[in-house]
């Protein structure tokens, strides 16, 4: 019997304890069923006014007026208390809202797409790109004088432009080179996230401030490209005058002839002045004999007939029928840099006769900007027609054919980076069949060649010749030490400039170089060895 009750007795406590451990989980199932209290929903309702609160005082929502109207109304529904209504409010709410947050998500996702497509695409120097049209939007290449440093011009980009971003994400979006890594960053940077409306993603960016970073990033890259381009009309200044007394005088002819048209020809007129005449002429052709004869620098560099007939108010007037012939050079471009030392802006420059005989100066034909003015200002870029050229197509930066025709007129800015631009085109009249043959007789880089050569020849004659004073120094040396009390002077002189770096040991542009080692070294050493 009281085996049987001792059993009974086991059971009945094995089922209490069974209940007692699923009454918490029967109590918080009753709980998740039962209605949200009145304190939770206008909690939750309030959330929702606080997020719309936010998005109306950082956004721009002026094309959803109703998400206004309908947020006051729900105020009023809050304070009312009306539970239907306002569930109703909140649900219409919402999805305004919600599509304001993809129309926003979408159109700052495009706009940054759109920026990156240029961004990306910057290549300075490109031989190529040189002479691809009418306006080309590369500078030459030459890894001697140092016209090759992309690298260096996107870091001095990224270094001038870090003051607009306020957070590291947005910092990097300027420093990644795949489009990929940029879409992932720039939605973490400045994307609206309200999947989780309890705990949502609001990075309180507007479009106008996303537009204004990245304008912003334009215009410091118009400043970057100025310096660099500026410095490589210097360098080729430098180089071409320079060169003169340095090359031999036919390939100094050659390479100013064939690569810039320039005649070297005092007083002279040349059988002829097209291309076809000036790819005929030979190495053995440049010479005194034939009127070839180094020019001064005013000759050099100041537009005239004598030595540079296109430069002229009917450039090529030669060969207007003889499409053949037909070319434009990049040299007043060199010459506009000597002498005003500023950037050539051929789309609104005029050449007009001077008062002397045969000279001509660049005149300025109207007041418009262009993206290298050294007085542009960060505001010029904050404008609707810098973000119309910019941003609101997928575009280069350099050239936008769609939107060029229309910005031509009535400008304040030509938006456009191309760095060369035939000069004086719209003022002669070319046929559209001499239009279409031109846009691709761009002479510097067709016979480019001739220039990397005469560089290089200069750069090999200057380590000769630093390597010959060396030499001649040592022996000079190994003579004075005979009477070494009477020359300790000069002795002590010629030890300094022996232990001068090797030509190869320093990493500078060509001409950096060469003012390096001329006055410090070679006039020094010739001084000595006189």
């Amino acid at each position: 019997m009281f085996k049987k009750n001792k059993g009974l007795l086991i059971g009945i406590l094995a089922t209490i304890t069974s209940i007692s451990t699923l009454f918490p989980l029967i109590k918080k199932q009753i709980a998740i069923d039962e209605p949200k209290n009145n304190n939770d929903l206008v909690d939750e309702n309030q959330k929702i006014v606080d997020i719309v609160n936010e998005i109306i005082n950082n956004y721009d929502t002026k094309d959803f007026p109703n998400i206004i109207k309908d947020k006051e109304e729900l105020e009023e529904l809050i304070k009312e208390g009306d539970k239907n209504k306002i569930e109703d409010k909140v649900k219409e709410l919402k999805e305004k809202i919600e599509n304001f947050v993809d129309d926003f998500n979408k159109k700052s996702e495009d706009l940054a797409i759109n920026f990156f497509e240029g961004y990306k695409n910057i290549d300075l120097y490109n031989n190529e790109l040189a002479n691809n049209d009418l306006r080309n939007s590369s500078f030459l290449k030459n890894d001697l004088l140092g016209w090759n440093v992309n690298d260096k011009i996107r870091e001095e980009i990224i270094n001038a432009s870090l003051k607009y971003f306020t957070s590291e994400t947005q910092e990097e979006t300027i420093k990644v080179k795949t489009e990929e890594e940029f879409n992932k960053l720039i939605n973490e940077a400045y994307k609206i996230d309200l999947d989780n409306w309890k705990n949502p993603k609001i990075p309180n960016i507007s479009k106008q401030k996303i537009e204004d970073k990245y304008l912003s990033v334009i215009f410091e890259t118009s400043r970057v490209l100025r310096k660099h381009i500026l410095e490589n009309f210097r360098e080729g200044v430098k180089f071409i005058s320079e060169s003169r007394f340095v090359l031999p005088n036919n390939i100094w002819f050659q390479m100013m002839n064939k690569t810039f048209g320039y005649f070297a020809l005092n007083n002279k007129q040349a059988k002829e002045y097209s291309l076809e005449y000036i790819n005929s002429l030979k190495l053995d052709d440049y010479n005194a004999k034939n009127g070839w004869v180094i020019p001064n620098d005013k000759d050099l560099f100041t537009p005239n007939e004598n030595y540079m007939l296109y430069y002229s108010d009917f450039w090529p007037v030669w060969s207007l029928n003889k499409e053949k012939g037909l070319y434009w050079s990049l040299y007043p471009y060199f010459a506009y840099a000597y002498l005003y030392n500023d950037i050539l802006d051929a789309e609104n420059t005029i050449l007009q006769p001077d008062q002397e005989m045969n000279y001509f100066e660049f005149v300025k034909n109207n007041e418009d900007k262009f993206v290298y003015n050294k007085e542009l200002l960060l505001e010029d870029f904050l404008s609707r027609e810098s973000y119309d050229w910019y941003l609101e197509t997928k575009q280069n930066w350099f050239d936008n054919p769609a939107k060029l025709e229309e910005l031509l007129e009535n400008k304040k800015l030509e938006f456009s980076f191309n760095v060369f631009e035939v000069i004086n085109l719209n003022w002669i009249p070319y046929t559209p069949k001499q239009k279409e043959v031109i846009r691709h007789q761009n002479i510097s880089v067709l016979n480019y060649k001739y220039f990397e050569e005469a560089v290089s020849l200069f750069d090999e004659i200057i380590r000769n010749k630093v390597l010959e004073l060396k030499e001649k120094l040592k022996s000079k040396k190994i003579e004075l030490e005979k009477d070494e009390l009477q020359n300790q002077e000069i002795i002590d002189k010629i030890n300094k400039l022996l232990v001068f770096p090797e030509y190869d040991q320093i990493q500078e542009t060509l001409m950096k170089k060469y003012d390096m080692f001329k006055d410090g070294f070679i006039n020094k050493a010739e001084e000595i060895l006189k």
